[in-house]
């Protein structure tokens, strides 16, 4: 690559551009440019010999793909990149057929840097491709010059017995074997890739016998054991006496092989990744309307229960209801788990004092038929985590372990501390650098295909039988590890078992543990309440519940309401219930706007949203109470009562931030 990059940005937002050069320049890429956004003013730059263009895939009155497609009809080779705010596998796909050399993410232009590096490298290569070919056409006169200015291996060879008349030095200091045993009949077949042989030797005969030059490519074993990739590049010689003979030069692309293998295989875990966040966004999603429902039956049961004596006649069908809502309640925390958007009860903790706890139900759990073996280091792992979550991760994955032996096996749990370098980073998307508490439970069950291993931590998706398992397990540990900032790998093979390592970035010191509010009888009191609430349902039984427990009940349907009520209302209100989304005006507006006009109100905000969809840093800034949906009876009138307590007792308000 050359001291500074002239490149030729096709681009309708300067802004754009800006970041982009910026991206190039931190990863140390210095650049002169220009910028154009119109088709006409792009025909007129292209001629100009740029070292690199960088194309915008969308424009109002033009688009990347059409100026690929112009740039290659004009037989113009200069690299072009493609950036897009979104690109699908599809339009990905046409772009790189089009003759696009690679495409960016705008909200990836990490990636830019690397992308560039590679497209420079892949140009180089391809230019001393060309000038290779093209050197083969020259005069015997330059034959001698020709191989010694090019990297690759020029040689001559007799087709009809594959012996070498000529082959240099190159030859040996690539392969390592020596310039005469080339020379032997049948050495340039006997010592490629089995794998490739036989294409290889008949694709170069076939085209020999029709007198056509030809190229094609190949891995060739190593005198050292290295597979090395060839583009033999080959002429063939016809002499005046009827004698064939093939002049050709192989060049080494094994860099540029395994750049595009790496390539390919990082793009489908981008792909794969993409997948992940998508349907987590739609479980977080769900999650809020199965919370609004199962707050009207957990709570309506509860209220059904507190009236019906020990012996009342439905009392068990009463109590099925509340206990089908919690489980479906558990089934919703999961989803939430899975999308990364479950409220975490962090602390400090030992990864091996959580696996100690634990394995003794895990070992009944798992059977006597699988021998569990488990190995922790020296070096204690403490991460500051949800305890219960790291139970949860360590159980799902040794259970999915159990269920990979069903005739029984052994099992391995391990933990210790390591550091993820930059070399780790580049060879795996999953990564990042730091240092974590690593925990391996890995088997040597059944294993998995690709296809299985691809879907692995796709919520629902299992290959048990129907009704042996909610296809939840893994997603769960996926969910929970993304929402510690952790990793998460798997490796496994048909037969060979299977290998989870989970990462939690570690703790360098304690910092105390935090604890969730038991649920206790509620107090109950005569202060006067504000309620808004859209859903009917839960609007009727929070009116039960704070009444049942003799408060005054205000309830209206949205933030406007509430605004207008607390502005019209002639009693006292000493406390808001607001929802975060409501209709019209949210609850965070509500409270802002009460306080700019001097009312100083508690207020205790409810969601049945996920956290990432919740501004949970206002409320924790209010020093205010969110209560997550759904919540029981009980839980309610606590918070409702300490808030007033909290009033009482002269606590104020933070003042909140717009």
């Amino acid at each position: 690559m050359t001291d500074k990059l002239d490149i030729l940005f096709l681009e309708d937002n300067p802004l754009d551009v800006e970041l982009e050069v910026s991206a190039l320049e931190s990863d140390g890429i210095a650049c002169v440019w220009e910028r154009v956004d119109n088709r006409e003013d792009f025909l007129r730059h292209i001629d100009r010999a740029y070292d690199l263009i960088i194309a915008d895939h969308s424009l109002p009155s033009f688009d990347g793909i059409t100026a690929v497609k112009l740039l290659r009809q004009r037989d113009i080779s200069t690299p072009l990149i493609l950036v897009s705010g979104t690109v699908g596998e599809e339009v990905a796909i046409d772009s790189l057929k089009a003759g696009a050399t690679d495409y960016v993410l705008k909200d990836r232009l990490a990636r830019l840097g690397p992308v560039v590096r590679r497209a420079m490298r892949e140009y180089t290569e391809q230019k001393q491709h060309r000038d290779v070919e093209e050197s083969l056409r020259e005069s015997q006169r330059r034959y001698e010059e020709l191989v010694n200015s090019i990297e690759g291996i020029v040689w001559e060879c007799n087709p009809e017995t594959f012996q070498f008349s000529f082959i240099s030095r190159q030859a040996e200091r690539l392969l390592g074997y020596p310039v005469e045993s080339w020379r032997e009949p049948n050495f340039w077949p006997d010592h490629i890739h089995e794998e490739d042989r036989e294409e290889a030797v008949g694709f170069c005969l076939k085209e020999t016998q029709k007198r056509r030059n030809h190229q094609f490519e190949y891995r060739m074993i190593a005198d050292d054991g290295r597979i090395v990739w060839l583009r033999d590049i080959v002429s063939v010689i016809a002499g005046n006496d009827g004698s064939v003979k093939m002049r050709g030069v192989m060049v080494d692309i094994t860099q540029s092989q395994e750049a595009e293998a790496e390539r390919k295989r990082l793009e489908e875990q981008l792909l794969q990744a993409q997948k992940m966040e998508s349907i987590g966004r739609l479980a977080g999603g769900v999650a809020h309307d199965f919370n609004n429902l199962l707050t009207a039956i957990i709570g309506y049961s509860q209220l059904m229960l507190a009236r019906m004596g020990a012996e009342e006649t439905f009392r068990k069908e009463a109590e099925e209801i509340l206990r089908a809502g919690q489980r479906a309640a558990s089934l919703t925390s999961q989803l939430l788990a899975f999308s990364r958007r479950q409220k975490l009860e962090r602390r400090v903790i030992s990864v091996n004092d959580t696996i100690n706890n634990l394995i003794k139900m895990l070992c009944r759990i798992i059977g006597e038929d699988v021998d569990v073996q488990v190995e922790t280091r020296a070096s204690e792992p403490i991460i500051f985590a949800d305890s219960s979550q790291v139970e949860q991760v360590l159980l799902n994955l040794a259970v999915n372990a159990r269920d990979a032996m069903p005739a029984g096996g052994s099992m391995r749990i391990e933990t210790d501390n390591v550091e993820i370098d930059d070399d780790l980073c580049r060879r795996n998307l999953w990564a990042k650098t730091g240092r974590f508490a690593r925990l391996i439970v890995s088997d040597n069950g059944t294993g998995m295909d690709q296809e299985t291993l691809n879907r692995v931590f796709e919520p629902f998706f299992t290959t048990k039988e129907t009704n042996k398992g909610t296809g939840l397990g893994l997603s769960v540990v996926y969910g929970v590890v993304q929402q510690h900032d952790g990793l998460i790998n798997v490796e496994s093979e048909l037969g060979r078992g299977t290998r989870f390592e989970v990462y939690f970035p570690l703790h360098a010191e304690a910092t105390g543990a935090e604890s969730g509010a038991e649920s206790l009888p509620a107090r109950g009191g005569k202060e006067t309440i504000l309620v808004a609430e859209d859903e009917e349902s839960l609007q009727n039984l929070t009116r039960k519940i704070l009444s049942k427990l003799g408060y005054r009940v205000l309830m209206v349907r949205d933030g406007a309401e509430a605004l207008e009520m607390v502005e019209t209302s002639r009693a006292e209100i000493d406390l808001l219930i607001l929802d975060m989304m409501m209709p019209r005006m949210s609850g965070r507006e509500v409270y802002l706007r009460l306080r700019a006009a001097g009312r100083d109100i508690p207020v205790i905000f409810m969601t049945g949203y996920s956290a990432d969809m919740v501004d949970t840093n206002f409320v924790e800034s209010l020093g205010a109470s969110l209560l997550r949906k759904p919540y029981d009876i009980n839980e309610l009138g606590n918070r409702v009562r300490a808030a007033l307590d909290r009033k009482r007792g002269g606590g104020k308000t933070a003042q909140p931030t717009a």
